[in-house]
């Protein structure tokens, strides 16, 4: 009996999946320390720009997940450390846009209260 043939893209797919093993095997740095600051940087910014007030869940997730970098970095688990500093500064982001979104919709809801006022006194409405 004889082996079968394996085509030559099967063989590629087979050695691209052996190669991705190895990579996921392989050992994972652990953040730098700007890493660190750059991500508490953005929990920082997310904070001044109010974020507690408009996305207090997405602040509260980014200040949790960088706890968690800071627990897996001493407990020397450089990959969760990383993960988790990448969705700490995505948390972060997502608050500091949601919370200019907050600002600029009340900035246009007291523009059109503003505009509201002018046109009735320029229009003369409500003089009755």
């Amino acid at each position: 009996m004889t082996a079968p043939k394996v085509s030559g893209q099967r063989a590629r797919l087979v050695a691209l999946a052996a190669l991705g093993l190895l990579g996921a095997c392989a050992s994972v740095p652990p953040p730098e320390v700007s890493d660190f600051r750059r991500v508490e940087e953005a929990v920082e910014q997310a904070r001044a720009e109010r974020a507690s007030d408009h996305a207090p869940m997405d602040l509260g997730i980014a200040e949790e997940r960088l706890a968690q970098a800071r627990q897996a970095l001493a407990a020397d688990e450089p990959r969760r450390a990383r993960q988790a500093l990448i969705e700490a500064e995505l948390a972060a982001e997502l608050a500091r846009a949601k919370s200019r979104a907050a600002r600029a919709r009340a900035a246009v809801q007291a523009r059109r209260a503003e505009n509201a006022l002018l046109r009735r006194e320029l229009l003369g409405e409500g003089e009755r």
